[in-house]
């Protein structure tokens, strides 16, 4: 279920962002920094772990496919099912899906879409 909020006030050193969370795409993890891939907005990083960022987001489908990786399952086009299995988002860019974490990632993303489909 989403909540009625729809923006993310993130916060740098220099600004507070105030972004609609339906323009993050993803968000990739570096250690205990996060950036935020924002539709027509560019990166945002911040000192904050994915888990941190995973909370915040709850309720907003947002999936973990990989440790390091929180995706926008509304921007998910495709999902590959070659060797090395990577998600297709906006046509250019591709995010991992780990081998640990591909059976539950699936199954989230099915959770998620399941009423839409008749």
């Amino acid at each position: 279920m989403q909540t009625p909020f729809n923006k993310l006030i993130i916060s740098t050193q220099e600004f507070y962002h105030l972004v609609n969370i339906h323009d993050i795409l993803y968000c990739r993890s570096d250690n205990s920094y996060t950036t935020f891939y924002v539709r027509n907005c560019g990166q945002v990083t911040v000192s904050a772990s994915i888990k941190k960022v995973e909370e915040k987001l709850k309720g907003h489908h947002f999936i973990r496919p990989h440790q390091s990786y929180l995706v926008n399952a509304d921007y998910i086009q495709s999902i590959s099912r070659k060797q090395e299995i990577k998600i297709h988002i906006n046509g250019d860019i591709t995010n991992p899906v780990s081998k640990r974490m591909k059976k539950d990632f699936l199954q989230n993303l099915e959770n998620l879409f399941r009423l839409q489909i008749p």
